[in-house]
């Protein structure tokens, strides 16, 4: 406690007298430089603590800092990935239906067109042999102008109209696909699509 009020007075009366006191003998020197190295010590170690105090409250922040990055890349992912977890649902049980839908629409057409044959067609190279000798015969048939039944009709081959009836079931599949993608807030309707 002596070096220390001795260490103060040495401050408070300024260097020269302090400096006096000091070099009047070397006891005193001795007092003198054990309170500076003391000081200078407690400072030292008192910063030292300080300065590992800070570096642990830092660690723990950056600790802290790094977990949440990590849970929120994770939560973020999970948002993320959400749409398409949904998509992969609705196509995996449109690819399940697929089959069995394609199947009733081929057979609903294979209905429809056995439903509605084309009606006979003439034969190649005029009239058959042995239908000379009917009544009618022997002139032209009067030309009707007028528009018939079969105006709006188009005859198809039966391959145009099995591939006609297996495009119109795709995209009547793809529109019901994209119908559930919207209700599951996975996409969002065009304005320009048909309602």
């Amino acid at each position: 406690m002596t070096a220390l009020w001795l260490a103060l007075r040495c401050v408070r009366s300024g260097f020269a007298a302090g400096g006096r006191w000091a070099l009047a003998s070397n006891v005193h020197l001795m007092i003198v430089l054990a309170a500076l190295v003391g000081a200078w010590g407690w400072w030292g170690w008192h910063r030292n603590a300080l300065c590992e105090r800070q570096l642990v409250k830092a660690n723990r922040i950056i600790a802290a800092m790094r977990s949440a990055a990590e849970q929120a890349a994770l939560d973020q992912a999970r948002v993320n990935h959400a749409p398409a977890e949904t998509s992969r649902h609705i196509a995996e049980d449109s690819n399940a239906k697929s089959p069995e839908y394609y199947a009733q629409v081929a057979r609903a057409g294979t209905a429809y067109a056995a439903a509605h044959p084309v009606g006979l067609r003439c034969p190649s190279g005029g009239s058959a042999p042995g239908l000379a000798d009917l009544p009618g015969a022997d002139r032209a048939a009067p030309i009707d102008d007028r528009s018939g039944q079969a105006a709006g009709m188009v005859a198809l081959s039966a391959a145009d109209f099995d591939l006609l009836n297996a495009n119109s079931a795709r995209l009547a599949q793809v529109r019901q696909d994209a119908q559930a993608l919207i209700a599951a807030g996975v996409a969002a309707p065009s304005d320009s699509a048909p309602r």
